[in-house]
């Protein structure tokens, strides 16, 4: 009897070391579990963040991509309004450049304009260094483009006023040489007329000893 007493003892010991020894492992595994929940946390609010920013490019993009191509259609229009002006002089010249100007020198009000466009969903957010480099990637690439849309401008309205004086000598060479044409045409026409008359009087005088003879022959006959 007192053997079994002894062997449940000892068996009650083993339990309760074994049920502190799970305590110990489940308290580590809770400790895990947070530390986990806390990394997820993290996790979905930096997604969040990455979320917001991709948004905010995406809308930034959108509206450079837009104001990009009304500054296309500008400067098509100013180069078809150029090639169908009659002159180089023409005052809506000065006008067109003026445009171009305006266009190089954005104002601080469109971009005060766009960049609250741009913030108001992340109000309590402030620009990063990608972001503020992605804007003056994306200003510098407008303002060569505008740049080069005037150099080419300034060299089409060089090349035709440096035109304008050949075309009027070719025009002027061209009416002189068709009046030379017709001048020599004049003349050839002309000399053919003498020609022939000097042919038909040398073939008269040629003939008149014929017909002399011929009219005495009649009369003596």
């Amino acid at each position: 009897m007192s053997s079994e007493l002894d062997s449940l003892r000892q068996r009650i010991i083993e339990l309760e070391a074994e049920n502190a020894e799970v305590k110990a492992k489940y308290i580590k595994v809770m400790d895990e579990n947070a530390e986990v929940k806390a990394e997820n946390a993290k996790l979905r609010c930096a997604l969040k963040e990455h979320e917001a920013r991709f948004t905010r490019l995406e809308q930034r993009d959108k509206e450079k991509t837009n104001l990009i191509a009304k500054m296309d259609d500008d400067i098509k229009e100013i180069k078809q309004s150029s090639t169908n002006a009659s002159s180089v002089e023409n005052p809506n010249n000065v006008v067109r450049l003026g445009k171009l100007e305006k266009m190089a020198k954005p104002s601080n009000t469109s971009d005060s304009t766009f960049n609250s466009n741009v913030c108001k969903p992340i109000c309590t957010e402030t620009k990063s260094l990608e972001d503020k480099e992605t804007d003056d990637f994306l200003n510098e690439e407008y303002r060569r483009k505008v740049s080069d849309e005037i150099r080419q401008r300034n060299k089409e309205k060089k090349i035709q006023r440096e035109s304008t004086v050949p075309s009027d000598l070719s025009c002027v060479t061209e009416t002189s040489l068709r009046n030379h044409d017709e001048n020599e045409s004049n003349t050839k026409t002309v000399n053919i007329v003498h020609d022939q008359e000097k042919i038909s009087l040398e073939d008269s005088v040629q003939k008149m000893p014929e017909r002399l003879n011929e009219d005495v022959s009649r009369i003596q006959a």
